[in-house]
């Protein structure tokens, strides 16, 4: 690797994880940094590359942000034959634990971390593989180790308080928190995240992605039914290209069903276990020990949790997803967020209740205007010439203030193309 631009590279990933500072578009690798870390756009990224020459180690990351692995692993090969300092191997081997990671392997991330830290990487990556650690020592189930790589990381993330491995560390703390506490600390932590996260303005698609993924896993630990969670943490990785984690999405929407509730689902988990990832993970649901698998590995904490929903979750009616999921809206009534997916947008609509109100009424299928007036004014008789105004009026604001798409036609209203998220 060439000094002069791993050293722009890092100053750029400091000066944007530390001040919250991005660079400049119209370089090759600045606009492919900017489509990975503040677009979160794999499919702008892969563009990007596709006609123009980019530092190899954004390379990586792009394919990794893609789940284009082989590609991130060809290149990860290639650096290794040409690079010698020991401050750049670690960037290497940085990416190669990020990698084992994605696709589940967990020991060989930590021994890649680990190796990766004996080289003395700079702060920042530092902080990298501190997460790294945690989360491998986390889904093996080594919690008191997993909270020691978080304390370790607890300094450098009041370095770099815009880095997004400040948000993971807190929500990994989250999920330890529901096995050692329960889930009621739990819920009043992730709560007090979505708050903060919201009002600062730090909401990208992938801090919302990684808000949904911990939703999900306490739901599972409590037993609750959390189907419109799974389809979000689906719709979200698809529009951001990330075919890892929409094919994890499709894999925990197919377990949050019902047993044999959506057959259509199954041969797009079948496909999706083209990925080292979920072909472990469904190996590991898929087993009848508690303790782990046939290879003497303990089962990961994420298929812990699932088998834990599948054994004890009381029956529930859940959302007819008879086909797969599509939505340009996402609705979190309990957090008053109202999130445009593509191009991603989120609004904070504190006072708002009634809005909420009428998606979480319509998201139960369209509705003749006078049930509608009766359910959301618990108003005893509707009346066409007076309250059409008021109806009318409640539209405009949704279109406007939500950028929900409703109609209006032949006394029959439909809310279109919008996911409302349940509360867990």
């Amino acid at each position: 690797m060439n000094e002069t631009s791993i050293r722009y590279l890092m100053s750029i990933s400091e000066k944007h994880c530390a001040q919250g500072t991005l660079p400049p578009p119209g370089t090759p690798d600045n606009d492919l940094y900017l489509s990975i870390l503040k677009d979160w756009d794999a499919r702008k990224s892969a563009q990007i590359l596709e006609t123009n020459e980019a530092h190899p180690l954004l390379r990586v990351r792009a394919f990794l942000a893609a789940g284009r692995f082989q590609d991130a692993n060809s290149v990860l090969r290639d650096l290794l034959t040409k690079t010698q300092a020991d401050h750049e191997l670690a960037e290497v081997y940085l990416e190669g634990a990020r990698l084992a990671a994605l696709e589940g392997q967990w020991r060989s991330a930590l021994d890649l971390a680990h190796h990766a830290l004996g080289l003395g990487p700079n702060s920042l990556s530092t902080l990298t593989l501190r997460n790294v650690c945690a989360i491998a020592n986390f889904e093996l189930g080594q919690l008191s180790r997993a909270l020691e790589d978080l304390e370790k990381a607890d300094a450098l993330c009041k370095l770099f308080p815009y880095s997004t491995s400040r948000t993971y560390s807190d929500l990994l703390r989250i999920r330890i928190l529901a096995r050692d506490s329960g889930t009621r600390s739990a819920r009043l932590r992730l709560d007090q995240q979505w708050s903060q996260l919201t009002e600062s303005g730090r909401m990208t698609r992938d801090t919302l992605l990684s808000l949904i993924r911990t939703e999900i896993d306490l739901a599972r630990i409590g037993q609750k039914e959390h189907s419109t969670w799974a389809a979000a943490a689906y719709i979200l990785a698809d529009a951001m290209g990330d075919e890892l984690y929409a094919a994890l999405g499709l894999f925990d929407l197919l377990h949050a069903l019902p047993h044999g509730s959506a057959p259509w689902l199954e041969p797009l988990v079948a496909h999706a276990q083209r990925f080292n990832r979920v072909r472990l993970l469904n190996r590991e649901v898929s087993v009848e020990s508690p303790a782990g698998t046939s290879t003497g590995l303990p089962l990961s904490q994420t298929a812990v949790a699932m088998k834990l929903f599948a054994e004890r979750a009381a029956p529930a009616a859940t959302p007819a997803f008879t086909s797969l999921p599509r939505a340009k809206l996402l609705v979190i009534p309990q957090h008053r967020l109202a999130l445009k997916v593509e191009p991603f947008t989120s609004k904070f609509l504190r006072n708002h209740k009634q809005l909420f109100d009428i998606t979480k009424l319509l998201s139960e299928g369209p509705l003749p205007k006078n049930e509608f007036f009766t359910r959301i004014w618990e108003a005893a008789e509707y009346q066409a010439p007076v309250h059409d105004i008021l109806i009318r009026r409640a539209l405009y604001r949704l279109r406007r203030d939500m950028g929900a798409d409703i109609t209006s036609e032949r006394q029959l209203i439909r809310l279109h193309d919008t996911l409302v998220l349940q509360p867990v």
